[in-house]
């Protein structure tokens, strides 16, 4: 039968139901203004402890990295380690006496190769204010060595352009600060490729230039320049400003740590 002309296929509109019936648009808006405040308050608060939780997440699984690291080194980790656990002449070193709101997020310490060691993530701040503040992380190597150490601090050359940028870098400032410390330039006799690839400053420059033959610096050359040796008494520590290691480079950083200390037995 030809569809037009099907009785069957005409549909009885006025059986719809107008959607908009089922909804009061006064209703709609009300609930909308009710629940407005509640939700916007709830997102704010989300937003606002989002890097807070983050913050913990990350710490807590550097931590748990840094436990399975101790673990396989045969070194023990404390989770909110002080520095006085290790030794209190620790905590003289310039590294440590940087800055504000100084935390260590997990240390490893114990006995490496027949050495006392430490393994310190370690956070400070520089600055004041929400601006004009930055964060420095990094993870320290410390190791006790056969001598009694001059003190010194052994770094990067800071150009004079890195000089005039401290004026308004935090990073440049950071790097200034040691001789706020106390710590002056230290200048050696030879060998000049050392003079012109590190820079060393110190409290003592007499004990500094008997310290530094020429045979240290250049075993000290062999390693990279952004590693920064810092002795003190019987310790010395190595780090990259502002740098957390991985968790796999832990095991060659320790070796390395390991052999720096040996140039400074003899």
């Amino acid at each position: 039968m030809d569809p037009i002309n099907d009785p069957s296929s005409f549909v009885d509109r006025s059986s719809f139901v107008d959607p908009s019936s089922f909804v009061d648009p006064a209703a709609l808006l009300g609930i909308m203004k009710q629940w407005a405040w509640p939700v916007g308050i709830a997102l704010f608060v989300l937003v606002a402890i989002a890097p807070a939780v983050r913050k913990a997440w990350l710490r807590a699984k550097r931590r748990r990295g840094l436990s399975r690291a101790a673990e396989r080194l045969g070194l023990s980790f404390e989770r909110h380690g002080a520095l006085e656990t290790v030794d209190p002449n620790l905590g003289r070193l310039p590294v440590f006496n940087k800055g504000h709101t100084k935390e260590v997020i997990g240390m490893c310490h114990g006995e490496y190769q027949g050495r006392d060691v430490a393994i310190v993530d370690y956070v400070y701040k520089v600055g004041d204010g929400s601006r004009n503040r930055m964060l420095h992380r990094q993870t320290i190597g410390a190791i006790r060595i056969k001598r009694d150490l001059p003190a010194f601090i052994l770094k990067k050359p800071l150009s004079l352009l890195r000089r005039a940028g401290a004026l308004l870098d935090l990073r440049g400032f950071d790097e200034q600060f040691d001789e706020a410390l106390g710590y002056s330039p230290v200048v050696l006799t030879q060998p000049r490729r050392f003079r012109r690839k590190r820079a060393l400053l110190g409290k003592d420059p007499g004990a500094l230039r008997r310290l530094f033959v020429e045979a240290l610096c250049e075993r000290l050359l062999q390693r990279g320049g952004s590693v920064r040796i810092e002795g003190r008494g019987e310790w010395l520590v190595c780090f990259q400003r502002g740098k957390l290691l991985s968790m796999s480079q832990l095991p060659s950083w320790m070796n390395e740590l390991v052999r720096t200390a040996g140039h400074f037995d003899h």
